[in-house]
């Protein structure tokens, strides 16, 4: 619903990773372009978002935090504190 700030392919499974303002990331099914979830779990805007072969992402947010992904399980798994500012890459 805001602006996307970043995006990122999991290309081994299909799907395209794409973060916001809105403090969201949004994962969608390449071959069909429909929006398979919205993963609402950042306190802040989301600037980054990475993919890590086929089971892991991360994303960076304004609420001066990472967050690891299982993009299978939908959850995070870990977060990662001890940022001054945002991150933003």
């Amino acid at each position: 619903s805001m602006a996307v700030s970043s995006l990122a392919l999991a290309a081994e499974t299909g799907v395209l990773l794409s973060c916001s303002i809105d403090k969201t990331v949004r994962l969608w099914d390449v071959g069909t372009m429909q929006c398979l979830e919205t993963l609402r779990h950042h306190m802040g805007c989301v600037y980054a978002v990475a993919a890590s072969g086929l089971q892991f992402y991360s994303a960076g947010a304004g609420d001066n935090s990472v967050r690891v992904w299982d993009l299978s399980a939908r959850k995070p798994i870990a977060t990662l504190l001890g940022h001054l500012r945002a991150v933003l890459c």
